[in-house]
């Protein structure tokens, strides 16, 4: 149903039901954005930990015995996967939609300084002890 059809419904009933439908479909849509976003995290998280294998890969220890010629066929092929790999990356990072930030109150409890408030407090002098006689 169209919303702007919202407005000729007077029935309680059918604007409840129309209400219940219109959150059904956009929890569903949630919930599917949800599933999309936690695989494409979870690709992610598996790409970064390809990327770091293969850099340690790449820089370990060169103790093996490789003639010149199989070491540069060794580092042009990991380079190669880890140049693939951080293109798939940065298609997976691009295509995810950015976060929305937290409320203030979910990150932590200190809140903002107002702007208009100056930043000064007041300066409180220590009491003075009556002199003993």
């Amino acid at each position: 149903m169209d919303l702007s059809a919202l407005h000729t419904i007077s029935d309680i009933e059918s604007l409840r039901s129309l209400a219940l439908q219109i959150i059904g479909s956009r929890d569903a849509e949630i919930l599917e954005h949800r599933r999309e976003n936690h695989h494409k995290q979870t690709r992610i998280e598996a790409l970064t930990a390809e990327i770091a294998r293969l850099r340690r890969v790449q820089f370990a220890a060169r103790s093996e015995k490789m003639n010149p010629e199989q070491r540069a066929l060794f580092d042009e092929a990991i380079e190669a996967d880890i140049a693939a790999v951080e293109v798939e990356l940065e298609a997976l990072r691009t295509s995810t939609p950015p976060r929305r930030a937290r409320s203030p109150s979910a990150r932590s409890c200190r809140r903002i300084y107002p702007e208009w408030r100056s930043a000064t407090s007041p300066l409180h002098a220590p009491a003075r002890r009556a002199e003993r006689r």
